[in-house]
């Protein structure tokens, strides 16, 4: 897609500087009392969450023009361009299509060929998810003695360890029978403290590694592969103990991971973005089939409303843009989160990675230096602990 022009060099910019410092020193509560009408016209609904931004500091007028400010800057166009799997990334010519990953189905016209094979891939792989996890619920596949998997260990880092371990924690009340659990970093006492109670002979491990070359992935992974021999495994045995999330096949049958055994990543999904993909398996198992297809079916919903809703109603583009109000126009370099529900406790680790290591950049796609914010430093923790530590601070 084409190069827009400079965010502060649209005419709505230079207004909103004007607009936020004629509200830097207002009131909110003031604000309520002069509009009755504020808190239902500054929250919305879709796909099933809620947003309430009556809280912010902006009023109707900067509010409008902040939308026009998306608009000028080819908001919507740009969202099109991403669901329809245009290359985004200029400097490797790639599409960012991991709506691709939870959507039910393609429109039966306008879809070229590439899409529509990218999809049949996604569906073959959704359904060999759908299997495993199928079968290792049904206590159908052994290990090595013949003993039923009890426990799953997802051995991954980045976008292959914050998204599924998210996921399967704010998901605990689902959870079956099988437990689930997450090594990441390459300090040995994590994979150690993990396995402390778990048996080689119940554990399966997954390897989530798009290159089978992460350092400290394939440090936790060979360590991993020695416990199992250690507790009686053969190595021909190991290939009942072990998945791997790769593309790199050869560096996995090294390993001793068969390609039956082995789901695919693809270059056109981050691994920021990956929970949906091959990556969310320990998700699957840890709450059947059926609830992660309910999982992607929200995402989807919330895809359908981004692409289809303007950009006043639009959830997400709201959300993006009210960052760049707070960034840009009133100061803002920190934005803290504070989940209150102790199952989403994650959600700044993860919200860490997605919001920063895509928007931490200091030039536009054409390498060009920007002369504006995009992104402020993300950071929180689950509300009712950080009430008694640096809330006080905030206030």
């Amino acid at each position: 897609m084409a190069e827009t022009t400079r965010l502060t060099e649209l005419p709505g910019f230079k207004t909103l500087h004007t607009l936020a410092a004629d509200l830097k020193n207002a009131n909110i509560e003031h604000m309520f009392a002069a509009d009755e009408g504020r808190a239902a016209s500054f929250s919305l609904n879709a796909a099933g969450l809620s947003l309430d931004f009556s809280k912010q500091l902006l009023d109707r007028q900067a509010l409008t023009t902040l939308c026009q400010l998306g608009t000028d800057a080819q908001l919507q166009q740009r969202a099109s361009a991403l669901l329809s799997g245009e290359p985004l990334n200029s400097t490797e010519n790639r599409p960012a299509l991991h709506s691709l990953l939870r959507t039910p189905e393609l429109p039966s016209t306008g879809q070229s060929t590439t899409l529509a094979d990218k999809f049949g891939e996604v569906l073959g792989t959704r359904g060999r998810m759908k299997e495993w996890a199928e079968t290792l619920n049904g206590g159908e596949h052994k290990g090595f003695s013949g003993t039923n998997i009890t426990d799953v260990v997802n051995i991954g880092i980045g976008g292959s360890d914050l998204g599924p371990r998210l996921v399967t924690e704010a998901l605990k009340p689902y959870h079956g029978k099988l437990s689930c659990h997450y090594v990441a970093n390459v300090d040995p006492s994590d994979l150690t403290d993990t396995l402390a109670e778990l048996s080689p002979t119940s554990t399966l491990f997954i390897i989530c590694s798009k290159s089978f070359r992460t350092q400290e992935t394939m440090t936790n992974a060979l360590a991993a592969r020695q416990w199992m021999l250690q507790g009686g495994a053969s190595p021909d045995g190991l290939s009942k103990h072990f998945l791997a999330m790769t593309t790199n096949l050869e560096a996995a049958a090294e390993f001793g991971i068969a390609a039956e055994n082995c789901l695919p990543l693809w270059g056109w999904v981050g691994g920021r973005y990956s929970v949906w993909s091959a990556v969310g398996l320990s998700c699957a198992i840890a709450v059947g089939w059926d609830n992660f297809q309910q999982f992607l079916d929200g995402a989807a919903s919330m895809d359908a409303h981004f692409s289809s809703a303007d950009i006043q109603s639009n959830m997400p583009m709201l959300m993006s843009l009210l960052e760049v109000w707070n960034s840009n126009f009133l100061g803002a370099t920190s934005h803290v989160v504070l989940p209150y529900d102790q199952h989403l406790q994650r959600l700044p680790d993860f919200l860490q990675q997605l919001t920063m290591e895509s928007n931490g950049k200091c030039v536009n796609e054409s390498g060009a230096s920007l002369d504006y914010n995009t992104g402020p430093v993300l950071w929180g923790s689950a509300g009712t602990m950080g009430q008694h530590s640096f809330h006080q601070l905030l206030h």
